[in-house]
Parts: structure tokens; sequence; C-alpha cells
């Protein structure tokens, strides 16, 4: 799993132990009770968070609400939940008086269930919301722009392989004594993950070999190859990135002429850029 979008709230307990993107938006924490102008049986009206302090609140089981309702209301019977239909139906039946959740999901809640209502006081501050990530990940999956900005060019690399659906594998050559089979069978169970085709397979495993072992052997000599396989599960296609630091160094013009021409022959693209100011300054691309 690379990332999840859910309605994760950001609180700086959580964010101890997991890596959040940028709030994408915020929510008020609200209460949702049984509507007294409707049905033959009448609920307690209820017009405060004040009238809250000895009843019967439910929550979902893991969310921020339980903290909240039982730092609101230490005297209240607080009961948790799994599933916010439970809660839906622990409502109706009157086994609680009231339960917490966000704004939005109680609002919803209101177009399909016309019995219920929500007070138009709020538990809490609003509370920001967010998407997770590994904490090993570099970067973010938020950007700045336009829905149609971000879709269409995403800039920062955890959002633009989001976006394509990218499986990403990532092998570092240190010098030329690397492990080069133990690199092989990690590209073969990457493959095998990913339902990758046995054609693709043998063209990302030629891309590696001529790269790491004949045009990029005089690259190792002296600093690290980082070797960067990005598979789309959106359109099939493949791309090959090999980056490393040093000297300008264009493998078009290694003297390896024989291995650079098995390569490009091979592959749909291959290309070199040279950035001297990025910290990895050599970039071959190879599309597949």
């Amino acid at each position: 799993m690379d990332c999840i979008f859910a309605n994760l709230y950001i609180t700086p307990e959580r964010k101890e132990s997991l890596k959040f993107s940028d709030p994408t938006y915020t929510v008020d924490v609200g209460v949702m009770v049984r509507d007294t102008s409707s049905g033959e049986q009448k609920a307690p009206q209820y017009s405060s968070l004040e009238d809250f302090r000895d009843k019967r609140i439910g929550v979902l089981t893991g969310t921020i609400q339980g903290a909240a309702v039982e730092k609101e209301f230490p005297k209240a019977d607080v009961s948790y939940y799994n599933t916010h239909a439970d809660l839906l139906a622990s409502l109706r039946q009157n086994k609680i008086d009231a339960f917490s959740d966000s704004d939005i999901i109680i609002r919803y809640s209101m177009t399909e269930n016309s019995d219920l209502t929500y007070l138009d006081e709020y538990l809490t501050e609003p509370v920001e919301i967010g998407a997770i990530f590994s904490k090993n990940e570099k970067g973010g999956i938020y950007e700045d722009g336009t829905p149609e900005q971000i879709f269409e060019n995403p800039q920062r690399d955890l959002t633009r392989r989001f976006i394509r659906k990218l499986k990403v594998l990532e092998l570092r050559a240190e010098d030329p004594y690397f492990d080069f089979a133990g690199m092989g069978t990690e590209i073969d169970r990457y493959c095998l993950q990913n339902d990758i085709s046995p054609h693709t397979k043998y063209r990302i495993r030629l891309a590696f070999e001529e790269l790491t072992s004949n045009l990029l052997g005089p690259v190792l000599e002296h600093v690290p190859v980082l070797i960067t396989i990005e598979y789309s599960e959106k359109d099939g296609n493949t791309k090959v990135l090999a980056s490393y630091g040093g000297e300008k160094f264009d493998p078009s013009e290694s003297g390896d002429a024989f291995a650079y021409k098995v390569l490009s022959s091979t592959v749909s693209s291959l290309s070199y850029h040279y950035d001297p100011e990025a910290e990895e300054a050599n970039t071959v691309k190879i599309l597949i």
C-alpha cells in the first residue's frame, strides 16, 4: 500500500507515528440526535452540548471523537461502535442519546435518515484532514494547483506515482562489485508481484544489465548508481532511470558502442540528461 486517503484526522499524537500530507480540508466534529419533530416516539429535547453532561453518547472506535467526548463529558456514558450503521441503529433504538462524528458524515446521514438531526454547536475546534503514507517515503503527495494541473502534470514523485498508478523498485549499486545476482532476483520478484509480462521483464533485465555491467562501469569506479524501475498499472508502460553524481558522463560516449547499440535497439527510447545543479547530476532514461 502506497498511501491512505480516508477521513483521517491530523493530530499531534498521530503525527508522531504517521506521515501526513498537507491538510486537504477541515471538518467540524458534531453531535447527532433523534429529531423531536418527527415520529410517534418523541426523543428528549436537546438544545446544547450542556444537555449531554451525563447522557449516553456513542462514538466510532479508533476516532478522535472518543477522546473528545470523554474530555468534554467526563460523566457521560460513552459507548464505542465499530461501524457507522451500528451508531445509527443504536440511536434509533434509544440505546444511546446521541453520537459524535464529523459534520460531513452527520449531514450526509441526515439526507438518508429524516428522523435524525444535529446540534448547532460543535464539540471541538475545526479539525484538519489529510492523507498518510509511510515515513520512509520522501516528499509528499500534496501539491498546490487546480485538480487539472495536478492530475495532468504532477510535480512531486509520490504524487506522480499515485496518480499514474506506478509500481516502483529502487536498486542501488554502490561500486563495481555490487550484488548483481541479488538485484536480478529482486527484479524477477518485482515483475512477478506486478504481473509484468515475460517480454517486458526481459527488457527490464537487459536495461539493468547493460547499464550497470557495461555502459556505467566507469561511473561505478567513483560513485554509486541508483536504478529506479517504474511500471504503470494504468497504461502498462515501464520506465527505467539510472541516476548518478560526479562529473558529466554520457553513456553514449562511454566507448562501448556495441552495448549502447544493443540497448537502444531493444527499448522504445533512450536518452541522457545532465543537470549540474542536481545532487545526482546525470540521468539516463529508458522507456520500454
